[in-house]
Parts: structure tokens; C-alpha cells; sequence
């Protein structure tokens, strides 16, 4: 019997809206020291849902103060 294996990726359209950033501010960010990097598959570029959450939880970005 084989392992199922769940894989937890955003894409840029949604990671846009998480962040709340334009198309060009989310390059900008992409561009910053730790950053994860993107990955490519037949889906087209995503980044890690772990990944990206580590990263907002370390730098604080995109979370507003209520």
C-alpha cells in the first residue's frame, strides 16, 4: 500500500491577497533576504504553505494590528 502524501502550496494570485500586496510590492519581496524561494511544477511557481507562514511569523509581514 502506498504513502499518501499531502502537499501544501499557494500560488501567486493567492499569496498576493494573503499579504495584501500588489503584483510589484510581492517582487520586491521575493527579493528580500529570506524570502522563501518559489518552487515550479506542472502547476506553474508556488511557494510551501509552511514556508511562507515561518516567514510572516518571523518578519511580522502582512499581519495588522487590530
Amino acid at each position: 500500500m502506498g504513502a499518501t502524501r499531502y502537499v501544501h502550496k499557494t500560488y501567486e494570485s493567492e499569496l498576493r491577497e494573503l499579504l495584501q500586496v500588489s503584483e510589484r510590492r510581492l517582487q520586491r519581496l521575493r527579493h528580500r533576504d529570506g524570502f522563501p524561494a518559489p518552487a515550479h511544477d506542472a502547476d506553474g511557481t508556488h511557494w510551501p504553505i509552511p514556508a511562507i507562514r515561518d516567514w510572516i511569523y518571523t518578519t511580522g509581514t502582512g499581519i495588522r494590528a487590530s
